[in-house]
């Protein structure tokens, strides 16, 4: 296993120690359980004024593209 240095805010590292302790486990084993989930979940872009979310990877830029390109999933999406 990789070990990597990095810098977490004081109010997250309580959370985790927190949830470590409820769950009787080390915050590591949290932590990297929670990373693999967030990972390789799409991002949910949240834009002010707007009503209506776009479930697409933003870091797929052609996918991205497709999707706002796409008039009838944009009607369907309210846009």
């Amino acid at each position: 296993m990789a070990q990597v240095t990095i810098t977490i805010d004081e109010d997250l590292l309580k959370q985790l120690q927190e949830k470590a302790a409820k769950e009787s486990r080390t915050a590591e084993e949290v932590a990297n359980e929670l990373l693999r989930q967030s990972l390789g979940k799409p991002y949910k872009l949240e834009l002010e004024g707007w009503n209506a979310e776009i479930l697409v990877d933003v870091a797929d830029r052609e996918k991205l593209y497709d999707v706002l390109d796409d008039d009838e999933y944009m009607k369907r999406r309210g846009f």
